[in-house]
């Protein structure tokens, strides 16, 4: 999941502001932060409860999906989408960017042209905690309390950064699920690329049965060389160690 990008406000429709009066969220959440924003005190609890907001000033709509300008309801998702730029920067790519202007299957090559990447990996790796079976992230965290990385002077998601580095790319329009259902999670073998809608039904679910292991239909492990050396080095949890979970 991608960094700020300059939005292209001439193809992008602007967001709908809805009236507060005309509705409020059914748990009474209190407004949302704007964006840029620290969330408060008040509204954290509601974040870690799953009952969050839209993150645009004045709209109580329900969160669609995370960005990192903060959680936004399918309406202001729909035209954040819209604003990101849309051709690959890598030439002869006709992909469609996502991410640091690069498309999905590019954000490895990406990785890869950071000139301090050992510099970088040791700060990856200072940021996470092993916890049973887990790859836990310990770092910066958005609004939505999601787990950020800076790398190569891009802002990304760290699960994003772990699956293109230790795993590589995947197809366009996919998104990250956390197989794990722990949404702090870094673990490269416990994140698996969905479609968006396949993305959001698991995630429903596993509100509702929280102890399960809900996996993908078309789910497999993936682990890679890369991650084995990673892990070992840094004593976490891998599945050749016994430790999968």
């Amino acid at each position: 999941m991608p960094p700020l990008l300059e939005a292209d406000q001439a193809s992008a429709t602007p967001p709908r502001q809805n009236d507060p009066s005309e509705s409020s969220a059914p748990w009474g959440a209190v407004p949302a932060p704007a964006l840029g924003e620290t969330a408060s005190q008040e509204t954290i609890p509601l974040l870690r409860s799953g009952h969050i907001p839209c993150a645009i000033e004045g709209c109580s709509s329900p969160r669609h999906a995370g960005t990192p300008e903060g959680p936004l309801c399918n309406t202001h998702y729909t035209a954040w989408r819209r604003a990101q730029p849309n051709r690959c920067s890598v030439p002869r790519c006709s992909g469609t960017a996502q991410f640091g202007k690069v498309c999905r299957r590019h954000e490895p090559t990406l990785i890869m042209q950071d000139r301090k990447l050992a510099e970088t990996l040791e700060r990856f790796s200072a940021s996470i905690g092993a916890y049973a079976g887990h790859w836990l992230w310990t770092g910066a965290m958005n609004d939505d309390l999601y787990p950020t990385f800076t790398a190569n002077g891009l802002k990304w998601y760290a699960h994003r950064w772990a699956y293109a580095y230790f795993i590589g790319p995947h197809r366009a329009r996919q998104e990250l699920d956390h197989v794990c259902g722990i949404e702090l999670c870094v673990r490269p073998d416990h994140l698996f690329p969905v479609g968006h809608k396949e993305n959001i039904r698991l995630r429903d679910r596993r509100l509702y049965l929280p102890d399960a292991w809900i996996t993908p239909r078309n789910y497999r492990r993936v682990w890679t060389p890369r991650a084995d050396e990673f892990a070992l080095q840094h004593n976490l949890p891998a599945p050749r160690f016994g430790l999968a979970s």
